[in-house]
C-alpha cells in the first residue's frame, strides 16, 4: 500500500495556503532520510508534515490524523532504514529532476533521492530546494504490487508513455503522444488491480501529465 496517499492529497493540498512553519533541511538533500526516519520511528505525523513545504504541511498533518490508516509506519521505516544503509555505504542515487505541477511555487529546484529496496517496490523521495533548505514533495515507498491487472500489462505500458511524453520537446510531439494515449486509456479503464497497484498507476499518470502539461501547456476540456 502506498504510504501516503500523496498523489490524491497533493492534488488538495495544492491550492491551499498555511503560514505555519516547515522544517526543511538545510544542510544536503541526503540528509532528509534522516530526518524522515526520525519522525516515523517516533511515529510522529507533525514532524513528518513539517518535512513538507509550509504551504502542505498543515494539510498533510490534517489527513494523516483524519486517515491514520493511510500511513504504514512499518513501510515506511523498512524503506527509511535502507536509505539511510545506502547513504551510510554512498549507494544513493542523487539527481536533478523537473518541477512537476506547481512545484515551482515551493522552490526552484527539483530533486530526486533513490535508492535500491530490499523488500519493497519503489524507494525514493521527491525534494524540492528553496534557497538553500530542502522540502519533501513526495514520498515513494511501498510494497511490491506486480506488473499486471487482471492480466493486462498497464504498468509497462504507462511507463512507456510517460517517458514518451517527458521526452517531448515541442507541443506537436506531446499533443500526437497524448493522442494515443487517450485512445489507449479507455481499454484498461474496467481492469482492477491491488493497491500497491494503483498507487503506481496514479504516480505514473501524475507524472505524464506533469510533462504533458509543461510541453502541451494548459488542458482545455
Amino acid at each position: 500500500m502506498r504510504t501516503l496517499a500523496l498523489v490524491s492529497l497533493l492534488a488538495v493540498a495544492l491550492s491551499a495556503c498555511s503560514k505555519k512553519k516547515s522544517a526543511g533541511d538545510k544542510a544536503k538533500p541526503e540528509a532528509m532520510i534522516d530526518v524522515l526516519l526520525k519522525a516515523v520511528e517516533a511515529k510522529d505525523v507533525k514532524a513528518l508534515a513539517a518535512t513538507f513545504p509550509p504551504i502542505l504541511s498543515v494539510k498533510v498533518e490534517d489527513q494523516a490524523k483524519a486517515k491514520p490508516g493511510s500511513l504504514n509506519w512499518d513501510e515506511l521505516q523498512r524503506g527509511l532504514r535502507q536509505g539511510k544503509k545506502a547513504r551510510e555505504a554512498g549507494k544513493l542515487k542523487i539527481e536533478r529532476r523537473a518541477l512537476e505541477g506547481d512545484e515551482a511555487q515551493y522552490g526552484d529546484e527539483g530533486i530526486k533521492v533513490e535508492w535500491d529496496c530490499v523488500d519493497l517496490a519503489w524507494c525514493w523521495i521527491d525534494l524540492v530546494k528553496s534557497g538553500d533548505t530542502y522540502y519533501v514533495v513526495d514520498i515513494d515507498i511501498f510494497e511490491r504490487g506486480g506488473d499486471t491487472f487482471e492480466g493486462k500489462k498497464i504498468i509497462p505500458t504507462l511507463e512507456d508513455y510517460r517517458d514518451e511524453m517527458c521526452a517531448c520537446t515541442d507541443k506537436d510531439c506531446a499533443t500526437k503522444v497524448h493522442a494515443e494515449y487517450a485512445k489507449w486509456v479507455p481499454t484498461v479503464a474496467d481492469t482492477k488491480g491491488t493497491e500497491a497497484q494503483q498507487a503506481q498507476v496514479r504516480h505514473l499518470a501524475s507524472v505524464y501529465m506533469g510533462c504533458f502539461k509543461e510541453t502541451a501547456g494548459p488542458i482545455i476540456p
